[in-house]
Formats: structure tokens, C-alpha cells, sequence
């Protein structure tokens, strides 16, 4: 069963982070999953070049039994990225909601190093042309941010805009092999 937490702040590796929690509570595992990933852009790079985007699929009825577009997305992604932007560090969290009466649809987070990407321009063409060949759907952008490692305002403006997507409500309701968050493993490559 996973945890939720209806706390405005939650803890993790000795910091204290505000959340978007209300009114449903937030899944801390996973979020905490994200941190971590988050943490070892910043440990890893001065720079950090973090955006957030949502996928909706072409059709409205679409409710798939597992949870293969966003595997074969972040894997072309990262590959895509990784020879235009010449870099292997490439972090990301998804998570899957689907309410009783609303269509599946896709929160996502991606990770880059500052140092090498300023504009989100390629990123959203590359984002677009390959959902597009998954899913005949439509990306829709959310939010970026750029910050230094010492710029602790931007940071936490950024985690708590990102806490959005862990959110208790629309998760749960899916097929037994369909999965409600996806993460890269950046942290656990390091160790």
C-alpha cells in the first residue's frame, strides 16, 4: 500500500520540502524516488535544466494494460537527447492518472544538465514527434526551470510545482500491469 501524506512539507535525506498536497495527499514514495533523482542532477551538475509536460492520448477511450508508450517514449527520448545535447544524464519521472469518468493521461518530468541545453525549443519538438508516433496524441507543456546548485529558491519553487504530479487523486484506477509512476535510475547508476 503507498503511503500518502496530507503534510504541506515532507522530509527526505535530512531536508524539508514544501508540497502540493491538499486536498488529496501526495504518494511519498514516489515522490521521494524523484528527489533523489532530483538531488543527484544538482550533486552531478551546476546546472539544472528541469521540465515539466503532460501526454494525452489521440483517442479519448484509450485505457492501455500496461504502461509500454512511456518506456519506448523516455527510451527514444533519452536517446534522441543524449546525441543532440551530448550528455547520458537524463533524469525523469512520470506518473499515469485516470479518474472514473476522465480519460488515462500522462504527468512527466524531465532532467537535464543546465550547462548543456538552454531553450526547451528542440526538447518539445523531440517530445512532440515521438508521442506523436506512439500515440497519435498531443504533448502539452507545463513548465521549465533553469538553476544554479546554490539557488535554493528556484529549487524549491521547482520541486513544488513537480509535486503536482504525485498527487493521490486519479491514481489506482488502472490494469493490474499498468503502472501509476516510471522513473529513471541516474542515482542508482552512481552507486
Amino acid at each position: 500500500m503507498k503511503y500518502i501524506s496530507y503534510q504541506e512539507w515532507i522530509e527526505h535525506g535530512g531536508q524539508v520540502y514544501e508540497v502540493q498536497a491538499k486536498p488529496s495527499g501526495i504518494h511519498t514514495q514516489p515522490f521521494k524516488t524523484f528527489l533523489d533523482e532530483f538531488n543527484w542532477m544538482i550533486n552531478t551538475h551546476s546546472k539544472v535544466f528541469l521540465f515539466r509536460f503532460d501526454l494525452r492520448f489521440a483517442d479519448d477511450n484509450v485505457c492501455l494494460d500496461n504502461s509500454k508508450p512511456m518506456r519506448i517514449l523516455f527510451r527514444r527520448l533519452v536517446q534522441r537527447l543524449g546525441r543532440h545535447y551530448k550528455t547520458k544524464d537524463i533524469a525523469y519521472t512520470w506518473s499515469r492518472e485516470q479518474e472514473k469518468a476522465k480519460k488515462q493521461h500522462y504527468h512527466c518530468i524531465l532532467m537535464m544538465d543546465g550547462n548543456r541545453i538552454r531553450l526547451a525549443h528542440k526538447l518539445c519538438e523531440k517530445i512532440r514527434e515521438i508521442w506523436l508516433q506512439i500515440s497519435g496524441g498531443s504533448p502539452y507543456w507545463s513548465e521549465e526551470y533553469h538553476f544554479h546548485r546554490s539557488d535554493l529558491n528556484t529549487q524549491s519553487e521547482a520541486i513544488r510545482h513537480c509535486s503536482y504530479i504525485f498527487k493521490a487523486r486519479g491514481k489506482g484506477y488502472k490494469p493490474q500491469y499498468a503502472k501509476d509512476y516510471g522513473h529513471s535510475n541516474l542515482r542508482k547508476k552512481a552507486k
